[in-house]
């Protein structure tokens, strides 16, 4: 959802991003990790919508579940 909603705020890196996977993969394959080198702009891209992800939530849920307070 973090990446869908990045993109609809950022067209014009949606776009360059399209385009740098258009230009090493092109129309007939979906890329692969083998790709990986040749498409730094979109592990950039993938980089930042990672920190845009709250890890508060993920902090929470693991103190809830993994922490014991007092003689519990």
């Amino acid at each position: 959802m973090t990446f869908i909603l990045a993109m609809l705020k950022n067209p014009e890196v949606h776009r360059k991003a399209q385009e740098e996977i258009d230009s090493v993969v092109g129309n007939d394959r979906l890329p692969s990790f083998e790709d990986r080198e040749q498409l730094p702009y979109v592990r950039a891209v993938c980089t930042e919508v990672l920190r845009y992800v709250d890890v508060r939530i993920l902090v929470i849920y693991i103190a809830k579940t993994s922490c014991k307070m007092g003689n519990n």
